[in-house]
C-alpha cells in the first residue's frame, strides 16, 4: 500500500514538473514572439512621430522662403505650432546669403532642415497651382501634389485631391458639391484649408473659415479672409523676356518644325510656331512668338543642354494648344524647367477663335504653364510641374506635381530679385 502511494506521489511530481516546464517554455516562446512585435510597434510609432517632426520643419522652412520672396517680415527666430507638432526657425545672414535652420519636434522626436539661399536672377513660384480672380476648377479624379492659392473660388468636386494646402483669397469659397469628402485637402495632419466659406471638404490640418457646411471639422474663425496676391510675372518681367527673344534673329512668317527637328534661340517669330510630326524643337535661348503656339502629333520642345540647371522661356502673345501626348522639358538636369508663358486673354479676345489661352490634352512634362490674363484648360492625364493662370480648369486625371525648386527658380535671362536655393539638406541638430 505504501509503495503504491509512493508511486502515485512520484507520478504527481512528474506531472507538476512537466506542467512547470511547459509553462516555462510557453513563456519563453511568448516573450520571443512579443519582444520583436513590441519593438516593431515602437519603431512604427517613432517613425510616425518623426514624420510629423519633419513635416512641420519643412512647412516652417517653406514659410521662411515665401516670406523672403514676398518681402514680408522675417524675424531672426520664430516658431510654428501645428496639430501638436512644433518647429522653430533661425536665420543667419552673411554678406550675400541667408541660412535657414529649422527644427521640428513632435513628442520628443526632432528633425532638422538647413537651407542656404542667395538673392539673384530668378522668380518665385510658391504654389503648385496659382489662379487669379477667375478661380480654380478641379474635378474628374485630378490630383494637385502641392499647395493651391486662388484669388477666386476653388471649386473641387468628386473626390478631387490637394495634397498640400488650399487657400482662396478675399470672400472666395472652397468646395463645390457640398457633400462630405467632395475635396480632400492635406496629407496626414499637414495641409490647411483657408477661405471665407468652405463646404464639402475633408481637411487634414486646420480649417479656417467664417462659414462652412459638410466639412470634417467646424470652422476655426480666428483668422480673417486671406489677402489677394499678385501673379509671379509683372508686365516689366514679360517685356524683359520678349526683349531677350528679340535680341536674336527674326523669322517673319509661321515657323513649322517637322520630323527633322530644329534648334533656335534667341529668336523672335512674327507669326505662329507649330511643332508636329514627331519633331523636336530645341531652344538655345529665349524665343518670342507673336502668334499662337501649336504642338501636336508627338511634337517635343526642350531646352538645350547648355542651360545646365537653369531654366528657359518660350513666350507667346497668342493661344497655346498641346494635344496628343507631347513632351515639354528643361535641359535634363535637376532644377531646369521650360516656362511656357502666354499673354493671351483667350477665350475672350477677338483672335481666340473659341480657344482658351492654354489648352492641353495629355502629355507635357517638366514644364511650367503661365497664362496670367486668360483661361487654362488641362484635360486627359496631363502631368506638369506648376500652373498659373487667371482661371484654371483641370479634369480627366490631371496631375500637377509641384517641384520644391520652383520656390526660387533661376533663369538664364529675364526677371530678377528672387531668393535662390543654393543648398538644402536634412541636418543634425
Amino acid at each position: 500500500m505504501r509503495e503504491k502511494q509512493i508511486q502515485q506521489n512520484n507520478k504527481g511530481q512528474a506531472i507538476i514538473t512537466a506542467v512547470v516546464f511547459f509553462m516555462i517554455i510557453s513563456l519563453i516562446m511568448i516573450v520571443g514572439i512579443m519582444t520583436p512585435l513590441l519593438r516593431h510597434l515602437k519603431s512604427s510609432h517613432e517613425f510616425v512621430r518623426s514624420r510629423q517632426s519633419y513635416y512641420v520643419a519643412e512647412s516652417l522652412n517653406e514659410d521662411a522662403i515665401y516670406r523672403l520672396n514676398s518681402n514680408l517680415n522675417v524675424p531672426p527666430i520664430w516658431a510654428l505650432s501645428l496639430n501638436g507638432a512644433s518647429a522653430t526657425a533661425t536665420i543667419l545672414t552673411t554678406l550675400d546669403t541667408k541660412k535657414i535652420y529649422t527644427v521640428g519636434n513632435f513628442d520628443f522626436l526632432s528633425r532638422a532642415i538647413t537651407t542656404t539661399v542667395s538673392e539673384g536672377v530668378g522668380a518665385a513660384f510658391n504654389y503648385g497651382v496659382q489662379a487669379g480672380g477667375g478661380g480654380f476648377v478641379l474635378s474628374g479624379s485630378s490630383v494637385i501634389k502641392g499647395n493651391v492659392y486662388s484669388n477666386g473660388n476653388i471649386i473641387a468636386t468628386n473626390g478631387a485631391v490637394i495634397t498640400g494646402s488650399a487657400i482662396a483669397a478675399s470672400s472666395s469659397s472652397i468646395g463645390g458639391d457640398d457633400n462630405p469628402g467632395g475635396v480632400l485637402i492635406g496629407t496626414s495632419t499637414i495641409g490647411i484649408a483657408w477661405a471665407h466659406n468652405v463646404q464639402g471638404a475633408t481637411v487634414a490640418g486646420n480649417l479656417y473659415c467664417q462659414s462652412g457646411s459638410n466639412n470634417n471639422q467646424p470652422c476655426n474663425i480666428s483668422k480673417g479672409d486671406v489677402p489677394i496676391v499678385g501673379m509671379p510675372f509683372t508686365d516689366d518681367d514679360v517685356k524683359s523676356l520678349k526683349d531677350q527673344g528679340s535680341l536674336g534673329n527674326t523669322i517673319s512668317n509661321d515657323y513649322i518644325v517637322g520630323s527633322s527637328g530644329a534648334t533656335i534661340g534667341p529668336t523672335k517669330i512674327i507669326g505662329n510656331l507649330v511643332v508636329n510630326n514627331g519633331g523636336t524643337l530645341t531652344l538655345s535661348g529665349t524665343v518670342y512668338v507673336t502668334g499662337n503656339i501649336i504642338v501636336e502629333g508627338g511634337g517635343k520642345i526642350k531646352l538645350a543642354s547648355s542651360y545646365g540647371n537653369g531654366s528657359g522661356v518660350l513666350v507667346s502673345d497668342g493661344y497655346v494648344s498641346l494635344s496628343g501626348g507631347e513632351s515639354l522639358s528643361g535641359s535634363g538636369q535637376l532644377g531646369s524647367f521650360l516656362f511656357l508663358l502666354t499673354t493671351s486673354d483667350c477665350p475672350v479676345g477677338p483672335l481666340c477663335g473659341g480657344n482658351n489661352a492654354v489648352s492641353i490634352n495629355g502629355g507635357a512634362g517638366a514644364v511650367i504653364l503661365i497664362a496670367q490674363n486668360g483661361v487654362m484648360s488641362l484635360n486627359g492625364a496631363v502631368n506638369v510641374k506648376q500652373v498659373t493662370a487667371y482661371k484654371i480648369m483641370a479634369s480627366g486625371g490631371t496631375t500637377v506635381t509641384y517641384d520644391g525648386g520652383l520656390a526660387n527658380v533661376n533663369f538664364s535671362n529675364g526677371p530678377s530679385g528672387a531668393w535662390n536655393v543654393q543648398s538644402w539638406s536634412e541636418s543634425s541638430q
